[in-house]
């Protein structure tokens, strides 16, 4: 095997490898929503941010990630984004208290939301067009069983360890993809001295800032302030898309949106995504907090659907 073939398999081995840890990592964290909600005496809507701070993260930090990845080279994006995931699970087993498990998984959402769009990125880079599905089609497998399977394996850690071994879990896989990243990926060979849009950043920070955080606050308290805040952010994300269709170096290129068959595709994407999601977050604690049984038994009960995502 040639070295461009030895180098394209390792790239999409260290890229399968980071996305599926990604993934994985915040699934483990649905099963185990009712035990944390037990241990620091936490509502759900509370407890919930165990989930919401990863990707809060992961969308603060996506929109630049091309933009990051363009200036300072894919690789070192995608080295640094793996070496913060990891150091932040790392330190989430360490956790002192629930804000700093918070802060813990907004961080690892942050090194997730570098190398989730790099890694496609790379895959695309590397792989031929007639090769880029097949790749694609891999990658894209560990990423859809990582969330099925994630319940599981959190159950089961839950019964037979503890909630440290929740964050610890992610180090192995981590690690791996950090030392394939190292070897096989290269340097870009030209990089490029865009200007940042430093508006359109504000925009969608802001707009997704006052939305989440808004919906959030509209579950215990429906004041005035909340709805100012969730239109606020609603209205930064409508100006987000103006201001990306008319500056000349946009943060995000919105209108590639103008093309149906992707729009469509996304949107259907969209609909799927947040009905697995939603099984996977709500189903665990259903099972756990109405009937009474343990996170291992709700990780067994959504094993089926793992299975049926497999053989897909």
């Amino acid at each position: 095997m040639s070295d461009p073939q030895k180098s394209k398999w390792g790239v999409l081995s260290a890229t399968l490898f980071a996305g599926f840890t990604v993934v994985l990592n915040n699934s483990l964290m649905n099963v185990a929503l009712p035990y944390f909600m037990g241990f620091y005496a936490l509502t759900a809507v509370a407890g919930q941010w165990i989930i919401t701070a990863f990707a809060l993260g992961m969308a603060l930090i996506m929109p630049v990630s091309t933009y990051l990845a363009k200036r300072f080279g894919s690789k070192a994006i995608f080295l640094t984004g793996t070496i913060i995931f990891l150091f932040s699970s790392l330190a989430g087993a360490f956790s002192w208290d629930f804000a700093s498990m918070i802060a813990f998984r907004l961080v690892q959402g942050i090194g997730g939301g570098l190398i989730m769009p790099i890694a496609m990125i790379m895959i695309f880079q590397k792989f031929p067009k007639g090769e880029r599905g097949f790749a694609m089609g891999v990658w894209g497998v560990a990423v859809m069983i990582a969330p099925t399977i994630g319940p599981t394996i959190g159950g089961l850690l839950l019964e037979f360890f503890s909630w440290h071994m929740l964050f610890l879990m992610n180090i192995p896989t981590a690690f791996i993809s950090l030392l394939l990243a190292i070897k096989f990926l290269q340097e870009d060979a030209q990089k490029e001295r865009r200007q940042f849009d430093w508006l359109g950043f504000l925009f969608v920070t802001g707009g997704i800032l006052g939305t989440l955080i808004g919906i959030d606050a509209l579950q215990t308290n429906a004041g005035v302030y909340v709805y100012l805040l969730i239109f606020s952010g609603i209205v930064l994300l409508g100006l987000f898309v103006v201001h990306e269709l008319r500056t000349s170096e946009p943060l995000l290129d919105i209108s590639i949106l103008k093309n149906t068959v992707f729009s469509a595709s996304l949107l259907i994407l969209i609909n799927s995504v947040t009905a697995m999601f939603s099984v996977l977050l709500l189903i665990p604690i259903l099972i756990q907090e109405v009937y009474g049984q343990s996170a291992l038994y709700a990780g067994l009960l959504l094993f089926p659907q793992a299975l049926a995502w497999g053989s897909l």
